[in-house]
């Protein structure tokens, strides 16, 4: 926004106003070659664990944060429970026979409390947002300097690749690859965290309704994992074409190039 406001007042946009990236490619690439190299003398290599070793400051950052956005948003129902339940106390006159209620109800007769539970509900609210917000934004930044690596090992390896290799390949394979599969790191990494944490939120989520509204919870659980099949078939079809997609993509961008 404040890029935006300071082109609107210019009356121009410069380079110089586009934020940075986290790190160059070049450093990041040097990084990922010598994490690479030290990888290579494992038993069993893996590129997913030299990936993270590559961003584990701000991946592990991302991960607490929405770990604590998940806390704070499953803390807002427990607030709003004990909100409604403090109004069903008093609207019913049980607050006046003090010896007919738990020690947990009257302690929700109290005005305080039910103010005290009106704040907590909101900072939670306000507090998941704050975290959820910068988990996202570390993780782009994680995502931006492998994406940049990415785009550096590909080059890398284009310019030492023969004439032959050149042409058997085409410039329509190594577009894609550095254009179209290194932006699908940015577009998915918002949904790393969740699923990470979906799983706890489905279950805390099951055993709140349940605790509510009894055995009828089965209904909705049942729905939920209607979806959750027809999404994962959803999913499979969408990413079937993809990839149909990107092949006809690189036949039609060697053809061009040709």
């Amino acid at each position: 926004s404040s890029i935006i406001s300071k082109a609107r007042r210019t009356g121009r946009l410069e380079l110089s106003d586009v934020w940075a990236a986290p790190c160059p490619c070049e450093e990041a690439f040097e990084e990922f070659a010598q994490f690479w190299r030290q990888e290579q003398q494992r038993r069993r290599p893996s590129l997913m664990r030299v990936m993270f070793k590559l961003v584990r400051g701000d991946a592990c950052l991302g991960i607490a944060l929405q770990g604590l956005s998940t806390t704070m948003e499953l803390s807002g129902p427990v607030f709003l429970n004990g909100i409604l339940r403090s109004l069903e106390i008093r609207q019913s006159g049980r607050c006046e026979d003090a010896t007919a209620i738990s020690e947990f109800d009257r302690l929700l007769c109290r005005p305080d409390v039910g103010y005290a539970l009106c704040g907590l509900m909101c900072v939670s609210l306000l507090l998941g947002s704050l975290c959820k917000n910068h988990s996202q934004l570390a993780f782009l930044r994680a995502a931006l300097k492998v994406r940049g690596t990415m785009i550096r090992a590909v080059f890398e390896k284009m310019m030492r690749l023969s004439s032959v290799s050149m042409s058997n390949i085409g410039s329509g394979m190594i577009h894609n690859l550095a254009a179209n599969d290194t932006e699908q790191l940015l577009v998915s990494t918002p949904s790393l965290a969740n699923v990470i944490y979906a799983p706890i939120i489905v279950a805390v989520a099951m055993a709140m309704l349940a605790m509510t509204v009894g055995p009828s919870f089965l209904g909705g659980f049942a729905a939920m994992s209607l979806i959750l099949v027809l999404s994962s078939f959803a999913v499979r079809k969408v990413t079937r074409a993809k990839a149909r997609q990107m092949r006809l993509a690189d036949a039609r961008v060697k053809l061009t190039g040709e």
